[in-house]
């Protein structure tokens, strides 16, 4: 478990079953939430140019070929 999921885990778990206790930590959990979502942005990688060509190639191959079955 990452450090972010455990402060949100806790965040929620201090927040118990009180509406007025889950809304004061609201703000906390939304922090977090954008928190761990720019974690997790910063571990995506895009894909090389050559990458690109090489799946649009297979899918419009595939493409073809289904649609050649289909005409049939």
């Amino acid at each position: 478990m990452s450090v972010e999921t455990k402060k949100m885990a806790n965040s929620l778990a201090a927040a118990g079953g009180n509406f007025g206790d889950q809304i004061k930590s609201w703000p906390e959990r939304v922090r977090l939430s954008i928190t761990m979502l720019r974690s997790e942005m910063r571990k995506v990688t895009a894909p090389s140019w050559k990458e690109v060509q090489a799946t649009t190639t297979v899918v419009v191959i595939y493409g073809f070929h289904f649609r050649r079955r289909t005409l049939r």
